[in-house]
């Protein structure tokens, strides 16, 4: 199957509640669907009823975000990883990145089977494990490796992928979801029900993703650091991203706010030549500007300390839409 792989849902809609938002996709039937592969970047009408749709439901409590004129798609999943003292980590994308460009977010990705749409949880395993690696910070490092079976299986074929030879320690992990709740009928029927974190945007494209946190309850929050795994084959072979990673303490990005330039931060990438974490030490590609994506901002809504993010994610997300949409009209 490809990376990118989705169809048009053209019946869609989110609820707000006290504790979260619950959104319901209504699936067409199989002969129905027409499937679309690679990306859909948004043009200004999209992006305008994308900001119709948020203010909405902010004011509201309701929005169809789903419609035959502008269907939404399946969700995407995403994990975040986080330890017990707070502690997240979170990748950079490069400047050559198609959508969100030194933007920082968290493991993610489209349905790239049939299983994913309706087993999103499964998904998520899979994006974490491929994006995510993490290790101990020993001068020798070890690998923390997942105890679930899609967590395991992933990471231990990706390091075999990466040729990273290094001790694995498997390591138990919880799956946190969260306040709001997406629910995914088919006709007539509920096939599946997620608890998470819902993010939606349409800065770039239709964006719909549910992320849950994968919880190390029993990792040394200061012996552990991450790199990135996610690769994809170029015309000339296997291209690894090798991300910068950054260690994210929310408390510390209470007060920091979405174009703040971030102080001395710890900052992580795999040395292509030891196949080992290191240490960022030197001159950036780009100065170390904090950009959360949807993604990001929607975790450190929920799982931030109480300041600037807490609880607005659906505030930066119609802010963020308003300023792309004036980039398109220029």
């Amino acid at each position: 199957m490809p990376e990118i792989f989705k169809f048009k849902i053209p019946q869609a809609y989110a609820v707000r509640g006290k504790s979260g938002i619950e959104v319901t996709l209504f699936y067409r039937p199989e002969k129905d669907r027409e499937y679309i592969i690679g990306r859909d970047l948004s043009d200004a009408a999209t992006v305008e009823f994308g900001i119709n749709a948020l203010q909405q439901l902010r004011s509201e409590g309701y929005a169809e975000i789903g419609t035959p004129e502008c269907p939404l798609r399946p969700a995407s999943g995403a994990i975040v990883d986080y330890l017990r003292n707070g502690k997240m980590f979170s990748h950079r994308r490069d400047g050559g990145a198609r959508v969100h460009p030194w933007y920082h977010g968290i493991p993610s990705g489209f349905p790239s089977t049939k299983e994913h749409f309706r087993d999103i949880g499964a998904l998520q395993r899979k994006e974490g494990a491929e994006e995510s690696i993490l290790w101990t910070r020993d001068r020798d490092p070890w690998v923390y490796v997942p105890n679930d079976d899609v967590g395991k299986a992933v990471t231990l074929a990706k390091l075999r992928e990466l040729e990273i030879d290094a001790p694995v320690a498997e390591t138990e992990v919880d799956y946190w979801g969260g306040p709001d709740v997406l629910e995914i009928r088919e006709g007539g029927s509920v096939i599946s029900t997620f608890h998470g974190l819902i993010y939606l945007s349409w800065v770039q494209e239709k964006n719909l993703a549910i992320a849950n946190a994968r919880y190390w309850k029993h990792v040394d929050p200061e012996n552990v650091c991450a790199t990135d795994g996610e690769t994809f084959m170029g015309k000339d072979g296997l291209v690894h991203l090798n991300r910068e990673v950054f260690e994210l303490l929310p408390s510390r990005l209470a007060t920091t706010r979405s174009g703040d330039v971030m102080r001395n931060p710890v900052v992580y990438r795999l040395n292509r030549s030891t196949r080992r974490p290191e240490l960022q030490t030197g001159e950036p590609e780009a100065p170390y500007i904090f950009k959360p994506d949807d993604g990001l901002r929607r975790v450190l809504s929920s799982y931030g300390a109480a300041g600037y993010w807490k609880g607005r994610w659906l505030d930066h997300e119609i802010e963020e839409e308003k300023k792309h949409l004036e980039k398109l009209k220029g």
